[in-house]
């Protein structure tokens, strides 16, 4: 039996509710549900066997915090010690101290409070002034914490104190686990803006620890508290806090079709940051401690939180804590959603690391990487079309404009993966190639019995307005499309044609009689012809797929077009970064004033989470042919496209709006590609009903890749209008 199997079971047989609570995981306390997932092996499942462990991936955690969390399931009395205590444990406790906590922690006996933030550092953990003096066996400790949650029913509380007078704020702290009995202990109830306690402070009057206590080594606690606030932001807590009242509303039906876009690009969000979160479980296996990527999805999926209780607001109406089950919950969110960005490291906290932290090297680096020397010889010739005129040569040469394309069928070879490479570093390099339109269409049109010409270029055409019938034993094609990208300087075309009921992919020669182009160009100055089809003859054997292969085409196209524009979108922010820490203003460089580092740190958060949601769009599309998932990077690509360019021009300012800087070939590029295979609108809307027909259950699996498609259909692309 999976694992998402067993933690379903474990579910249903504890008889708990689902979706009557928001944020379950801080406000659900419920011991007894927590004894009943440890008698089932589902707390510390990363853990060693030795301590009562199933030594099971942090990958396959996930999928049991996530199926925990979706349904708002009470596991606060046991979240703190599994998610994070337990881990530290394992990373730096002595074996005894491992031995006497770990095992308890996993049966659900203790539950944990952490004793970190304190009324005059707020969000600075070097500022802890709780302080520890040495005494026989251990230390004594004398000082407060606040903001504490869940201390008035925790049995244990980890803190974080000082020994020592070092001027170096970051010596001397030390990490240790405190039984909440000790006498000297005191907890005063906070309550929050709802009127609910969960919020504490403690105090500390000459308490005694003894030293077996202290966790790792005396005086290191600064490495290894930052270490740990991994483990704290980097879980699906940071994105299904408030997923019970988007359940709810998708089980009731309560969502109206006028808000099907907004909740198609919730959707879409919901899906990338759940890959995102995979991708920090796996470098915790790998025995890394994700400290970037957990801020990015902390600050990524707690901006989502809020998203949801806001769309639920506008659809639901007015919050009454005793309405319905949609109106309690939206309650219930609206009162504890200001907390989502301030627990666990305010917002603010997280940009300062993100913008500290190195840019990651991109999907297929070492390929982009040769990509980029090529590029560097370049030179811009002027339009696009020259720019691609003077290197036609070279792209043969090169076997850009074939990969992906079967060596058997003139190819180059590779998969798509490798084009998507090729095609998002000449986007980050500032030009314009039509590498996607040609492999698209060739990857139809080749066959071992009529190879391609690398040489020759071949683009797709793939908009409305082009009928056909068959004649004669010819297909007879008519009317215009519009915007036909490099239609111009193509020989074939792969033509879109409604005959009848039934959509055809036709080959069409750019020399046949009737042929026409009315010339045009999209404000990146590339070009986007209409294309004119005058009673265009064409033998019958020109009829080369059907609509499952332009299905794929139209999907392969909208895939690439996501990796251009992370592309695109790095090449931005790499100029911002670059004239950030060399332009000098008030006798420093900009990046060192924190709205310029938020900027930047914003910019590389959006690059992560649209470079994820294309990686799962071209994974698609090797694995199953493109479909939902395409369509949801394509939403969130698009969007941080569209943020990226904005904070790229905040930071280079009025050099960023001429045309001697580089920016612009970026710009102007992602303004041009970000809606041109479908708005943010009708690809929104498209997945929104998609999911709305499908229901909760099955989309939850799609989301969480239990199941293929949402067994809706996905939409008719098109190119041009």
């Amino acid at each position: 039996m999976s694992i998402r199997k067993e933690i379903r079971a474990a579910i249903q047989e504890s008889g708990t509710a689902s979706y009557t609570t928001i944020d379950s995981w801080l406000f659900g306390f419920d011991p007894a549900f927590s004894r009943h997932l440890g008698a089932g092996g589902f707390i510390g499942l990363t853990w060693p066997e030795e301590v009562g462990g199933r030594a099971v991936t942090n990958a396959e955690r996930q999928v049991v915090t996530e199926e925990l969390l979706r349904i708002g399931a009470p596991v606060a009395a046991h979240w703190i010690g599994d998610r994070q205590i337990g881990p530290a444990l394992l990373r730096h406790g002595s074996p005894e101290l491992r031995q006497a906590v770990l095992p308890r922690i996993r049966s659900g006996e203790i539950s944990f409070c952490l004793g970190m933030s304190e009324t005059e550092s707020g969000s600075d953990l070097s500022a802890v002034r709780t302080r520890l003096t040495e005494v026989d066996g251990g230390f004594r400790m004398n000082g407060g914490k606040i903001w504490t949650s869940h201390a008035h029913h925790a049995t244990h509380a980890y803190v974080l104190a000082r020994l020592g007078t070092s001027e170096d704020k970051h010596d001397g702290l030390v990490e240790m686990v405190l039984d909440m009995a000790t006498p000297g202990i005191e907890v005063r109830p906070i309550l929050d803006i709802g009127g609910e306690h969960h919020f504490n402070e403690v105090t500390f009057t000459d308490v005694l620890v003894p030293r077996e206590n202290v966790i790792g080594e005396v005086g290191g606690g600064w490495r290894q508290v930052t270490e740990q606030l991994s483990f704290e932001r980097g879980g699906m807590e940071r994105v299904l806090s408030t997923f019970p009242l988007l359940a709810v509303l998708l089980r009731d039906g309560l969502v109206p079709d006028t808000a099907d876009a907004e909740l198609g690009v919730l959707v879409a969000r919901l899906h990338t940051l759940r890959a995102m979160a995979r991708t920090v479980a796996d470098a915790m296996d790998r025995g890394r401690a994700p400290v970037a990527e957990s801020s990015m999805l902390k600050f990524l999926g707690t901006a989502f939180e809020g998203d949801v209780v806001d769309f639920a607001r506008r659809v639901v109406g007015p919050p009454d804590p005793a309405g319905s089950i949609a109106e309690r919950l939206l309650a219930q969110g609206l009162v504890r959603s200001p907390g989502a960005t301030i627990r666990g490291g305010t917002t603010e906290m997280l940009l300062s690391i993100i913008s500290r932290a190195a840019t990651a090297a991109p999907p297929g680096a070492e390929l982009r990487g040769l990509v980029s020397d090529v590029l560097a010889g370049w030179e811009h010739a002027g339009s696009a079309v020259e720019d691609h005129d003077q290197h036609r040569t070279d792209l043969a040469g090169l076997g850009w404009n074939s990969i992906a394309v079967a060596e058997e069928r003139g190819g180059s070879g590779g998969g798509l993966g490798d084009l998507a490479a090729v095609v998002a570093q000449v986007a980050e390099a500032g030009w314009s190639l039509p590498l996607a339109e040609n492999v698209v269409a060739y990857r139809v049109l080749a066959t071992p019995e009529e190879p391609l010409d690398p040489a020759a270029l071949a683009v797709t055409a793939f908009g409305a307005g082009v009928t056909a019938h068959v004649e004669q034993g010819e297909v007879v094609l008519a009317g215009r499309q519009e915007r036909v990208a490099w239609g111009r300087s193509a020989a074939t075309l792969l033509v879109r044609a409604q005959d009848g009921d039934r959509e055809i992919l036709v080959r069409v020669p750019t020399t046949a009689r009737g042929v026409g182009w009315e010339p045009g160009v999209n404000i990146a100055g590339e070009p986007r012809d209409a294309l004119l089809l005058d009673q265009v003859r064409v033998p019958v054997a020109a009829l080369v797929a059907d609509e499952s292969a332009l299905g794929r085409a139209r999907g392969e196209l909208l895939a690439l077009r996501n990796a251009a524009l992370c592309g695109a979108m790095r090449g931005a922010c790499g100029l911002a970064l670059e004239h950030a820490s060399t332009r000098t203003q008030f006798g420093r460089t900009i990046d060192r004033f924190q709205a310029v580092s938020h900027h930047l740190a914003r910019m590389k958060a959006d690059v992560t989470f649209a470079e994820t949601a294309s990686e799962e769009s071209l994974r698609e599309c090797a694995e199953l042919g493109p479909a939902w998932r395409t369509v949801a990077g394509a939403l969130v690509t698009a969007r941080a496209a569209s943020a990226v360019v904005k904070s790229a021009h905040q930071v280079l300012g009025a050099m960023g709006t001429t045309q001697e800087h580089g920016l612009h070939r970026r710009s102007l590029r992602i303004w041009a590609w970000r809606d041109e295979l479908g708005t943010e609108g009708q690809l929104g809307a498209a997945l929104g009903t998609a999911t709305l027909e499908a229901g909760l259950d099955p989309m939850w699996d799609w989301l969480v890749h239990e199941r293929p498609d949402l067994g809706v259909a996905p939409p008719r692309l098109t190119t041009g209008r």
